[in-house]
């Protein structure tokens, strides 16, 4: 059994601040950047591994750019120590400050429109060899996803100088990879300026893309894929995210995750054998600890605000603090409704039902990996098509998400909808249920590209994806248009299934937990593994 024990907590240590961007501002409008003061050194965990050891992570210095809520990040950067690798962490915000509590600490707190140069300086100045982030939303992930190509070329460069080193000097007053730093400069003042063109499809703020569309998604999937091939370059990037197959897996990949997944989408590339998977171990009640962790986080960002981290960016269109209201409110509503419009033989007892399951709003992947604005353009398509092609019997149930903040009401937007299409006698909307009793009573699921596709699927449901998603492939899901889908859906096929899940497990996941405070070193010690495996 996994030792879950936590070792005690180290006394508070203060973060480097010595590293700043340079505000000032030359006549073109473009930010100058001064050469890096010299790299601070971080000590080496003090249980070292011999080198050449099935352990040994000497060679590798990581940069944990953002990390989830919480102290998983710490831990993690404790156990990467312990195998001998370096570790630095950026300190965006109060929460980030106060989570970590240890040394390695860099502070960035300018103009989020820094941030991409202020990056390719580190990568240079402290020659990384891996930086990590959670999730891709937020400006300083999109910076590390979006500018991947350049990153790597950065750091192959000042490899290749032998310059780019914890241990290294500035030499005649230019950090290490400067030239570099420079050229990625100049890129990103000429990316600043393509923004504001016609052609331009990103808010000018740096937060997520919208209206990208298909086109879009296609493109970042077949940049991910060039980014994976063999290229000499010394950096590699690391994803994490919440689980494919949740509650008992975390996802870890490189250079992206979910729709920018480098996971093959053909069926044929999961044919036999089937990877031996490892049972996973219950990682327990995660909930409470998630909720306490993100809670926190954001209160101490509210207390602080006023006094300093006054240029952070937040990752969310709306303000931490009206979700978190709108979330009391709505499952305050919740209480007050009964379970038993949720139940799934009181709906199948109402004749055969299609689920329809919504998204957060504002979600990445909704966003980013759809032709869909909201959850509203998403309902609005499916209803007009069920409307016109499913069976007079067929009822739809749309379904929220577990997380949503209530910020919308979709309850009200789905009854609006349902009557301008003369359905609203065909059309459910709950709030809750248990997703396995409602996939197994079901005909069928539609997402955008909800996760909740992987479990439908392993029910044998049909599935129609209408957005991008890594699992959308012949075999899996139905590949017919929407129309068809009501009255003729497609059962995946199970030993597909089989194969594909030991597959994605095989290569993405990790079974673990960010929040349950005895899973959390397990967990470090799993995805150290993950990154120790990659060479």
């Amino acid at each position: 059994m996994a030792d879950v024990r936590i070792p005690s907590r180290r006394a508070a240590l203060p973060v480097d601040r010595r590293i700043r961007p340079d505000r000032r501002v030359a006549d073109t409008g473009a930010p100058v950047l001064r050469p890096l003061p010299a790299p601070i050194p971080v000590p080496a965990a003090r249980h070292r591994v011999a080198r050449g050891s099935a352990t040994d992570l000497s060679s590798r210095r990581f940069l944990i750019v953002t990390a989830p809520f919480g102290p998983f990040g710490r831990v993690l950067a404790g156990e990467l120590e312990a195998r001998g690798a370096r570790v630095l962490r950026m300190i965006f915000n109060i929460g980030d400050l106060v989570y970590w509590r240890r040394k390695g600490g860099l502070t960035f707190d300018g103009d989020v429109r820094d941030w991409p140069a202020h990056l390719a300086g580190l990568v240079a100045t402290h020659g990384l060899t891996d930086l990590i982030v959670f999730g891709e939303g937020g400006p300083y992930n999109q910076a590390v996803l979006t500018r991947a190509a350049e990153l790597k070329a950065l750091a192959a460069e000042a490899g290749g100088e032998g310059r780019g080193t914890s241990d290294a000097d500035p030499i005649d007053g230019r950090s290490p990879g400067q030239d570099a730093i420079d050229r990625i400069t100049r890129d990103g003042d000429r990316k600043e300026t393509s923004r504001h063109s016609p052609l331009a499809t990103r808010h000018p703020d740096l937060r997520e893309p919208v209206g990208s569309g298909a086109a879009s998604a296609a493109h970042d999937r077949a940049q991910a894929a060039r980014l994976r091939e063999p290229s000499g370059s010394a950096l590699r990037i690391w994803v994490l995210e919440n689980g494919y197959f949740r509650p008992d897996w975390i996802t870890v990949e490189q250079d992206g995750v979910n729709a920018r997944s480098g996971l093959a989408r053909h069926r044929s590339a999961y044919d036999p054998p089937i990877p031996e998977i490892v049972p996973a171990r219950p990682v327990g009640r995660a909930l409470p600890h998630h909720v306490a962790n993100i809670s926190w986080y954001h209160f101490l960002q509210f207390l602080v605000r006023p006094f300093a981290f006054r240029h952070y960016a937040q990752p969310y269109t709306t303000p931490a603090w009206l979700q978190c209201a709108s979330h009391i409110r709505r499952y305050f509503g919740l209480m007050l409704r009964s379970s038993h419009e949720a139940d799934a033989r009181v709906i199948r007892a109402r004749g055969p039902f299609f689920i329809a399951c919504l998204q957060r709003e504002g979600d990445a992947q909704l966003l980013r990996y759809s032709h869909y604005a909201d959850n509203t353009a998403f309902l609005a398509e499916v209803l007009t098509s069920f409307a016109g092609h499913a069976p007079a019997d067929a009822r739809l149930v749309v379904k929220n998400h577990p997380l949503d903040p209530g910020l919308v009401d979709l309850r009200r937007m789905t009854r609006v909808l349902a009557i301008e299409r003369g359905i609203a006698d065909r059309v459910d909307f709950i709030d809750g249920g248990n997703l396995a009793q409602l996939c197994r009573a079901s005909n069928g699921m539609v997402v955008n590209n909800s996760s909740a596709a992987l479990s439908a699927l392993g029910f044998k449901t049909p599935v129609k994806v209408l957005g991008q998603a890594f699992f959308d492939f012949d075999g899996l899901t139905d590949q017919q248009t929407i129309d068809a889908f009501w009255t003729n859906p497609r059962t995946p096929d199970p030993d597909l299934f089989i194969r594909f899940r030991a597959h994605v497990i095989q290569q993405t996941q990790v079974n673990g937990n960010y929040h349950e405070p005895k899973a959390l070193s397990p967990t470090a010690k799993a995805v150290a593994n993950r990154f120790q495996d990659a060479g």
